[in-house]
């Protein structure tokens, strides 16, 4: 299977800076533009299968680009962004100053705010429905996933064998396209 990603567009909190875990809000009309941009670039696929998370940003983008691609589209929670805990819709200085966040410096990717989950806990969350996606396509379906930053770092992690410090340092655009 070609395993084919995407960030979702921009939601009304990414605008604003906030920390978005489980919040749950929608595209802006940036955000929609994002998605068409994205659309654009995936046209040329021949996806068998499109995946998003539950959250409401990862959906809507994801039927943005479904509109071109005659194949399945598939809402999954596992896909979810890392719920952040106590920092989830933080901004500025409120989440700069707060504990968990400086104490998150010292370790991004093993680090579990009060509340939340780790990128490891993302990871163990992730792996098996890896597993079983290479169980239902062959390898040469194209799949593509719509999801968030968190978890296209995990992604990247588990596909590329990448360090847990090399995974958080990079970040995603809200119309990059990562193929594995």
């Amino acid at each position: 299977m070609q395993l084919i990603c995407i960030r979702h567009g921009a939601a009304e909190g990414n605008v604003e800076g906030r920390f978005l875990g489980h919040s749950n809000p929608p595209l802006t009309e940036e955000g929609i533009e994002h998605a068409h941009r994205a659309a654009e670039k995936l046209k040329e696929y021949n996806l068998k299968a499109i995946y998003c998370s539950d959250l409401l940003r990862s959906h809507q983008t994801a039927e943005i680009v479904h509109q071109d691609h005659d194949c399945a589209l598939i809402v999954n929670e596992t896909l979810r962004e890392s719920n952040h805990g106590v920092l989830d819709g933080l901004i500025g200085d409120e989440l700069e100053t707060h504990p968990d966040f400086i104490a998150r410096a010292q370790d991004k990717y093993h680090f579990r705010p009060t509340g939340g989950e780790s990128y490891a806990d993302v990871e163990k969350r992730l792996r098996p429905f890896f597993e079983e996606l290479k169980m239902l396509y062959d390898e040469n379906e194209q799949v593509l996933i719509v999801s968030h930053m968190g978890v296209m770092r995990v992604i990247r992690k588990i596909f590329t064998n990448c360090t847990p410090e090399e995974a958080t340092a990079v970040k995603f655009g809200h119309d990059d396209v990562l193929i594995f």
